[in-house]
């Protein structure tokens, strides 16, 4: 993976992270490069978000590379958050 797109990536990571913080949650990042969600977020109510972050990429031709939920992350309900940076 190239520094640019680990960089992007760890942009829409903290985005999202500081945008839950703003809505009330706790969030728990992860520990691991590869693991099946990013982060997980709790407010006060227990409501509890398991969330894998995406950043916006494109192929060569300007294409959008579309995301997808793996089967064992819907299995979990794990949300897909797409940011556009």
């Amino acid at each position: 993976m190239s520094y640019e797109k680990h960089g992007r990536g760890m942009i829409a990571v903290n985005l999202v992270h500081n945008f839950l913080i703003k809505q009330g949650y706790q969030v728990f990042s992860e520990d691991q490069t590869q693991g099946m969600i990013d982060m997980v977020a709790i407010n006060e109510e227990g409501d509890m978000l398991l969330i894998d972050v995406k950043a916006l990429a494109r192929r060569k031709d300007g294409t959008k590379i579309n995301r997808i939920i793996r089967p064992n992350q819907k299995n979990l309900k794990i949300r897909l958050t797409l940011r556009y940076n």
